[in-house]
């Protein structure tokens, strides 16, 4: 019986393994059309969903884009590598494919931990907004306190 258990065990640790390495293929064919070199505007609309990697961004949905273009541009944390690690290519800042695939994958609440690998601070009025994923965050004023309670 200990054999059985044991085997059953193994049994179900590599079918989990063969899950996870389906769906980085699935990934990795899902982002396989990408330029090598993906600037932000592109970056933006993907992480949106927005675009996809075989067709272009339309006309109607660029309009969606444009508030989330505009907060990555102004914060350079919210970027692929947090801002570092980009070329300019063309006279436009872009990040390697490689690099844009993870930040696709990357949450609010899994920022901090992103930002460290590029030894980014992330300011602590939006970590503290990110904490709840945007479920009733505490609003944290510009200063760091509390806003006060009206009376």
């Amino acid at each position: 019986m200990n054999d059985i258990e044991g085997l059953k065990i193994f049994i179900e640790r590599l079918s989990l393994e063969i899950a996870k390495l389906r769906l980085e293929v699935h990934e990795n064919k899902r982002h396989e059309n990408l330029p090598e070199w993906v600037d932000l505007k592109q970056a933006v609309a993907l992480k949106r969903g927005l675009l996809s990697a075989m067709s272009g961004l339309n006309n109607d949905k660029s309009a969606h884009l444009n508030g989330a273009y505009s907060t990555c541009h102004a914060r350079a944390f919210l970027q692929p590598c947090c801002g570092r690690n980009s070329k300019l290519v063309g006279g436009v800042k872009c990040w390697k494919r490689e690099n844009v695939i993870k930040w696709l994958n990357v949450t609010d609440s899994e920022l901090a931990e992103y930002a460290k690998e590029f030894y980014v601070k992330i300011p602590l009025m939006y970590m503290q907004r990110s904490e709840s994923d945007g479920a009733g965050g505490v609003f944290v004023s510009r200063r760091g306190r509390k806003p006060r309670a009206a009376k």
